[in-house]
């Protein structure tokens, strides 16, 4: 199975494929979208990718540029996170709704969905929670129990933007300074980083851990607390 990172590089609306978590570029590939935001995999056979600018989500034709099928998303402001897991499509927006979106399989019917009270940008799931990373004065991560709006545990950064895991790394993104952070299970801790290969890197996801069978990221030290308030990809 592939252990490969993908991330959405918004200044040049491409997909970056690297080479596990490294520097080293396999594949890049244009987005369907002219303000991508970000990616996902549907059990590492075929790419997902929302755009702000179409206010749609994607289905690829495996990990390339071509496209099978596309929805729209409600009425947002900012179509920004997206993650596969169960079968299901998962999506976070933020501007006239700060929600989160639990869709049945790959269409626009929407069967669950949670209202926060901050700017919601990335997401991802691991085999028994929901993550959100959250736009604020101090940037945060949230992690819910299961898809519900009960926050667990919060971790508090100066900038988050994309999230991903493998259920025992926390990854993320960072869009001022280019670069992508390896966090060892839910905690503050950088075990590994680098500078992508362009700017404004947006969203991500760990293309091995697409099956979500790995079970809840470790909680070795204790969390911080919430951020709050709004901005968008270029806020500071």
């Amino acid at each position: 199975m592939a252990e490969n990172l993908w991330i959405v590089a918004a200044g040049v609306d491409k997909f970056f494929q690297m080479s596990g978590f490294s520097s080293t570029l396999k594949q890049s590939i244009s987005s369907s979208d002219a303000t991508p935001s970000d990616i996902s995999t549907d059990n590492n056979t075929n790419l997902l990718s929302v755009g702000d600018t179409a206010d749609k989500i994607f289905l690829h034709s495996g990990l390339t540029v071509t496209i099978t099928n596309s929805f729209t998303v409600p009425l947002v402001s900012y179509a920004y996170g997206i993650t596969w897991f169960g079968g299901n499509v998962y999506h976070t927006a933020y501007g006239d709704v700060d929600k989160c979106f639990k869709f049945s399989g790959f269409s626009s019917t929407i069967t669950d969905s949670f209202t926060q009270e901050d700017s919601i940008e990335g997401c991802t799931y691991d085999s028994t929670d929901f993550y959100t990373a959250m736009a604020g004065a101090v940037d945060d991560i949230r992690r819910y129990s299961g898809f519900s709006n009960t926050i667990k545990d919060s971790l508090s950064f100066s900038r988050v933007d994309g999230i991903t895991t493998d259920a025992t790394y926390l990854y993320r993104t960072d869009l001022v300074s280019d670069k992508a952070f390896k966090h060892s299970g839910f905690q503050l801790a950088t075990v590994d980083s680098f500078t992508v290969p362009d700017t404004f890197p947006v969203g991500m996801e760990w293309e091995e851990y697409s099956t979500r069978t790995g079970g809840s990221l470790p909680t070795p030290t204790p969390s911080t607390g919430l951020g709050m308030g709004m901005m968008g990809f270029f806020g500071g």
